[in-house]
């Protein structure tokens, strides 16, 4: 989602744009970047390849860096989605459950959901194969996790970033995990019941709700359903998984 973003930005404004990504990225991602006017390097590795292949490409061309996550402005424009929430609600949330990666998101989220409606809590949901952000609130100190193991690419992210970091200390009020399982079921549930296709990172809210990790108390929960971007070979593999189960 942030790549295409970036993407159509810079065609908006008649610019060129660069997108690197790990080669091991959602086709339907790279496809869409590229859709949208971005050249798209492909790098071996994971996300810190990514992160580090990117920093090595502004140093040389001197390009702007527009990073994921770690980023006041981008923190805030993710945070848009917190004052969605409570704007539309039409009343009180008592909860909102938000897929954590990097920490962008739920750190934008947090901001402006505990400025407008203190009393809400604000719940981060990971994938247990990359539990980052859990250990770290846990230990209160960022916490590296050295081979991350999830289906769900977009919040495979090995060490949450520096600017979220502060913000999850201070704001969120809870960071849960859910296995792959618990994601794939959630993803067939919601096309089976919601007609929604999400992504694995994007159901990640989702999974702890229906498989109890995080069971919704007295009042209103909202799940954030934070991407669509999935391949078509592996939703047929996740539909599966789910039948099965």
């Amino acid at each position: 989602n942030h790549a295409q973003g970036v993407a159509l930005a810079a065609r908006l404004l008649g610019i060129p744009s660069t997108v690197v990504m790990p080669e091991d990225t959602a086709i339907v991602k790279v496809d869409r970047a590229r859709g949208y006017g971005a050249e798209v390097q492909l790098v071996k590795g994971g996300f810190e390849a990514a992160r580090q292949k990117s920093e090595e490409f502004q140093a040389k061309t001197g390009a702007t860096l527009i990073p994921t996550y770690d980023d006041p402005a981008v923190m805030a424009g993710q945070g848009t989605v917190g004052l969605e929430i409570v704007r539309d609600a039409g009343g009180p949330v008592d909860e909102i459950l938000v897929p954590v990666g990097g920490g962008g998101l739920i750190a934008g989220v947090a901001v402006a959901v505990k400025a407008l409606s203190p009393k809400t809590r604000v719940v981060g949901v990971q994938s247990e194969g990359c539990a980052s952000a859990v250990e770290s609130k846990r230990k209160g100190e960022r916490v590296r996790v050295q081979k991350p193991s999830t289906f769900a690419e977009g919040i495979a992210v090995p060490f949450v970033g520096e600017h979220p970091f502060e913000i999850i200390k201070a704001h969120v009020d809870e960071i849960v995990t859910v296995t792959d399982e618990a994601i794939a079921r959630a993803m067939v549930t919601l096309m089976e019941k919601s007609k929604l296709v999400v992504e694995a990172a994007g159901a990640a809210g989702a999974a702890a709700l229906f498989e109890g990790e995080k069971p919704p108390g007295k009042g209103r929960v909202v799940v954030v359903l934070s991407g669509g971007n999935v391949d078509i070979n592996v939703l047929q593999r996740v539909i599966e998984r789910g039948l099965v189960a």
